[in-house]
């Protein structure tokens, strides 16, 4: 059984970060409309494709056993979103949606202890546009929100072959279901309908309770190809 030390003083409280990141994700798409003469009628269009993941190990530098939880080798899963874009002027947009991506990571210390979790994800990004010949390159940052809604955990080392659900709430149990952080994205528009696009998540939120002074964060890359489905 896993059991969790806690380090209250020194926690950063994840809903504290998740509201700075939803205030300043909501300042940014209050500053563009009012900046902006006109807003153009949003576009909306479907993605999918793969995610490459990982959890890194920040440790305080306390006396324990870290093995439990590193280090990490990435871990592949699959991604499908709903994106919503905003034009401002004819370069300029704001870029929203709902992805439903699979995360987690494989122990390079253990083989076939794996641990793997699927999040639904709010991103919102500042996306500009470069106009070259026919195509477009785009490139966007911005912040997400993402919800852990599922999770399981293979741990050869408890049981052999023994696939346990992760133990996600209460408080005490093993992940934080709220994760929120800053993200990355650039690409490839190289039709009116298609483009090819690629997204960074980089983690901000320690998803584990403090465990032998570790913290545990969440790393994810996305590739994949979208479909414009109205102008």
């Amino acid at each position: 059984m896993i059991k969790i030390y806690y380090q209250s003083p020194s926690m950063i409280n994840a809903s504290h970060i998740t509201k700075r990141i939803l205030l300043s994700a909501g300042l940014i798409l209050f500053s563009f409309a009012a900046g902006a003469q006109q807003i153009r009628k949003a576009t909306l269009g479907l993605r999918a494709g793969g995610s490459v993941s990982n959890i890194v190990v920040q440790s305080t530098g306390q006396i324990g056993s870290p093995q439990y939880f590193g280090p990490y080798n990435a871990a592949k899963s699959f991604f499908i979103a709903g994106d919503l874009e905003y034009k401002v002027g004819n370069s300029l947009g704001i870029v929203t949606g709902l992805s439903f991506i699979g995360k987690g990571s494989e122990s390079a210390i253990a083989s076939g202890d794996n641990t793997k979790f699927f999040v639904v994800q709010v991103p919102v990004n500042v996306v500009k546009d470069f106009h070259v010949g026919k195509q477009t390159l785009f490139a966007g940052a911005g912040s997400y929100v993402s919800y852990i809604v599922a999770g399981m955990k293979k741990d050869p080392n408890h049981v052999p072959n023994d696939v346990r659900t992760l133990r996600i709430f209460p408080e005490d149990d093993l992940l934080l279901r709220v994760d929120a952080g800053l993200h990355v994205m650039a690409g490839l528009k190289f039709s009116s309908r298609f483009k090819v696009q690629a997204g960074y998540d980089y983690g901000l939120v320690k998803i584990l309770r403090a465990y032998y002074g570790n913290w545990l964060f969440s790393r994810a890359l996305t590739v994949g190809l979208g479909y414009q489905i109205r102008k």
